[in-house]
């Protein structure tokens, strides 16, 4: 089929070469500017290639879907897919505005998934002032009593093995803490750090 339509072209030409001749056109300006066509042509329909099989890849391998909120590294996008296209995705950023993104830089890019979170980290540290070394033990103290006593967070024991178990060790997820983390100009910083369930 595709030897077919070389010859048709090749037939084309030799009959119209004469043809051009009389109307004053060169076979050579011709065929130059027939070229560059094409070549505008296959470069657009490269990126238009590129972007169909990436959808096609995204859409095998489910990697994307709609509703997951994922993060796209290399544009700096973060928001909710809405639609996989053929060509584009399309995403619901977290300021409300909808965007469309070539599949082809979706594929080759970095995405974070944030919808499939294993654990959710609190770390924060807490400025305390103007209190003495018992005092400062006794915050300590009562604020790993609160971290304990909530369920939703991993603690020593069980949750926390059946968690790490799950994933085969390949998850940093440790029992909840509050330790000082130094001190400053202004006071002692305590360091707050819990997992927990997402």
């Amino acid at each position: 089929h595709l030897l077919d339509k070389i010859l048709s072209v090749a037939v084309y030409i030799f009959v119209a070469a004469p043809w051009l001749h009389v109307i004053g056109l060169r076979l050579r300006a011709v065929l130059t500017v027939g070229g560059v066509a094409s070549l505008a042509i296959a470069l657009a329909a490269k990126t238009l290639a590129q972007n169909l099989i990436s959808g096609i890849l995204i859409y095998a391998n489910k990697s994307i879907q709609p509703g997951l909120e994922v993060e796209l590294v290399n544009r700096k996008l973060s928001g909710i897919v809405d639609k996989v296209g053929w060509f584009h995705t399309e995403m619901c950023l977290m300021e409300g505005v909808m965007v469309s993104v070539p599949n082809g830089e979706v594929f080759e890019g970095v995405v974070l998934n944030r919808t499939a979170r294993r654990t959710r980290v609190v770390d924060e540290e807490i400025l305390v002032s103007n209190a003495s070394p018992q005092q400062i033990r006794e915050m300590i103290t009562s604020i790993e009593r609160l971290l304990e006593a909530n369920e939703k967070i991993f603690q020593e024991g069980g949750s926390l093995i059946r968690l790490k178990a799950r994933y085969n060790g390949h998850i940093y997820a440790y029992r909840p803490q509050c330790v000082v983390a130094g001190l400053s100009n202004y006071g002692v910083r305590l360091r707050v750090r819990a997992y927990f369930q997402p």
